[in-house]
């Protein structure tokens, strides 16, 4: 399917920005030994790009930055989150060869753009929205693992950021996108006590890499690669939430980032990796229609909240945690116009 990064073949960028400034400090999260953590983040949008998937298959969609600008997160959020599944969702590339699947392991360049892949299990069409939250920054790298998940099993994988540099968002593609199925993706804490599963609920320090999990569900061993996109970052934290999923059914989750901050990526980890699977996570907005899929298709305001679900296919109870990172920006008005041929 054909990325629709700015929707039109060509999209004329006009909106009143914010330059995004994150003040310089040694105490920041994990700062490097060679000197504190500092950049700065500039003009931050959501780029959303909606689509439909047939019953008893999956589809794909990308969305891709306006020129310039860097990818610091993204999400999918879907119609039927008791009947549908992500298969992927995860950072894009410049190039032909722009799927995460497609990156060796280890330090990579920082990513354009956002894909993700979900399977309707429902008897009717129904609609997705794919988002990537962009903005002008510098010092950007991703880090990218792999992991294999034999038949009927799951497998995870962890990646770090590198010293001095925060998580700013992250999240896993997958081999078979019909037969796998992601059960988890979110960031990841400094200590013994990684997971984002194993956070109380309340604000946290900045996340230092990213986690996730996939169930394979076909008749061979299949590969899952995970990526954190990581940047010399101070002022970010992470706001983390729970609740619980009853069997047989599913829940949702709202992490919303304090007054004055922006969200900049987020995720969701779940209490059982085997037995249950993520039907969305994505940004979301404090208005009435606070779902990515109430957004228009196309440039939309920063967001400052991520919202995500997952279903239980097991018979007890279990619980999910749901991360968002938010960032403090000091702002400034100015008027950036951007034209970008759509790839």
């Amino acid at each position: 399917m054909e990325a629709k990064g700015m929707v039109a073949r060509y999209f004329l960028v006009i909106a009143v920005g914010v330059l995004f400034v994150f003040p310089a400090s040694a105490k920041g999260p994990t700062a490097a030994a060679s000197g504190p953590i500092t950049n700065t983040l500039l003009d931050t949008v959501t780029v959303v790009s909606s689509d439909t998937v047939n019953a008893g298959t999956f589809a794909v969609e990308r969305v891709t930055c306006p020129a310039g600008m860097t990818a610091t997160g993204g999400g999918v959020d879907v119609e039927d989150t008791l009947k549908m599944d992500v298969t992927s969702s995860a950072p894009t590339f410049s190039g032909s060869q722009h799927r995460l699947l497609s990156q060796r392991d280890g330090t990579n360049r920082a990513p354009v753009g956002w894909q993700a892949t979900v399977l309707n299990r429902s008897a009717g069409v129904r609609e997705y929205s794919v988002g990537v939250i962009c903005a002008t920054l510098s010092g950007v790298t991703t880090m990218v693992g792999s992991a294999k998940a034999t038949v009927g099993s799951f497998a995870s994988e962890r990646v770090k950021c590198p010293s001095g540099t925060v998580a700013l968002g992250g999240g896993p593609d997958l081999e078979n996108v019909m037969t796998m199925m992601v059960t988890s993706s979110a960031p990841t804490f400094a200590g013994s006590s990684y997971r984002l599963g194993q956070q109380p609920d309340g604000m946290h320090p900045a996340p230092n890499g990213w986690q996730a999990s996939a169930r394979n569900e076909s008749t061979t061993t299949k590969k899952l690669k995970v990526a954190a996109i990581c940047a010399p970052l101070t002022g970010v934290k992470t706001h983390v939430v729970s609740d619980a999923v009853v069997p047989g059914s599913h829940n949702r989750e709202r992490a919303m980032c304090p007054a004055g901050y922006i969200v900049l990526g987020g995720g969701i980890d779940v209490t059982q990796l085997s037995r249950m699977t993520v039907s969305s996570s994505a940004q979301t907005y404090p208005k009435f229609h606070f779902f990515l899929r109430d957004q228009p298709d196309g440039i939309n305001p920063a967001a400052n909240g991520w919202n995500s679900s997952a279903s239980n296919k097991d018979l007890v109870l279990h619980s999910i945690k749901v991360g968002s990172i938010c960032g403090e920006p000091v702002s400034r008005a100015f008027l950036p116009i951007g034209l970008r041929e759509a790839e």
